[in-house]
């Protein structure tokens, strides 16, 4: 049996959520705001956003974003601003996941010196460090330059995976 995964409608979600929904979309979207501040956010309902209250926000910006095609980011200690800069959103993810996989495979390795691992163990930490490697790889700014050129080359059509994949071939 599959688990539906449709989303709340505003009549399902907290008070306090449906609260922020309203202020964003009032400020953000009707009015035009880019930016709006944690502290204009915390007095809507009456607590912090920052801390109690970080869950409802998030929910918030995920059925802002979900209804109205836009992409909300953080402003550390300050609020939460609209953005348009699809590419950026993106890179900073990639810069992310990047030293995400970095500091896992130092940590594996470093956990890992010395020890005798049987062949099935091997196996799967050397797979999964060499997946890690590839997402490294795929995160530098120069593969982003690389795949640039071919989307330009392609129409500006987003790549097919295989053909993705063939630019990195030796």
């Amino acid at each position: 049996m599959e688990a539906e995964t449709k989303r709340r409608s505003i009549n399902e979600i907290s008070t306090d959520a449906r609260i922020l929904i309203n202020v964003l979309e009032k400020r953000m979207i009707k009015e035009g705001d880019e930016f709006v501040s944690y502290e204009d956010l915390s007095k809507a309902i009456g607590r912090d956003v920052r801390n109690g209250a970080r869950g409802i926000l998030q929910t918030a910006r995920r059925h802002i974003q979900g209804d109205h095609g836009v992409i909300i980011r953080s402003v550390r200690g300050e609020g939460i601003k609209k953005t348009s800069d699809y590419a950026g959103v993106m890179d900073s993810t990639s810069k992310g996941i990047s030293r995400k996989a970095k500091r896992t495979m130092k940590e594996v390795v470093n956990a890992v010196a010395g020890k005798e691992l049987s062949n099935e163990q091997q196996i799967g930490v050397n797979a999964r460090l060499s997946q890690l490697g590839a997402i490294m790889l795929f995160s530098k700014p120069k593969a982003t330059k690389k795949l640039e050129s071919a989307v330009t080359q392609n129409a500006n059509n987003e790549l097919p995976t295989a053909e993705t994949l063939k630019l990195f071939e030796k």
